[in-house]
């Protein structure tokens, strides 16, 4: 089942790219490193918000792999904003 494309509030991509270094924080193999997309670390379907403390920046290939089965939790904290 694709994922559906989610809307998030005005600026908060460019600040969830710029707080993770414009750098993939997943960094599976396969990784462009590039992040195009933002991943929910819990996902919403298990309860989690789409809130700055719930969204890293990932790489399409990161972000579809962990989405398809791929590891759930993997995570390289930010440094803080």
């Amino acid at each position: 089942m694709p994922a559906r494309p989610w809307r998030y509030p005005k600026g908060m991509r460019e600040a969830v790219y710029q707080r993770d270094n414009h750098a993939c924080r997943i960094r599976l193999p396969g990784c462009t490193g590039t992040p195009t997309d933002l991943d929910h670390i819990v996902p919403v379907k298990d309860g989690g918000m789409t809130s700055m403390d719930n969204l890293r920046a990932a790489c399409h290939e990161c972000n579809q792999a962990r989405a398809n089965g791929g590891p759930r939790r993997a995570y390289t904290p930010p440094e803080r904003w």
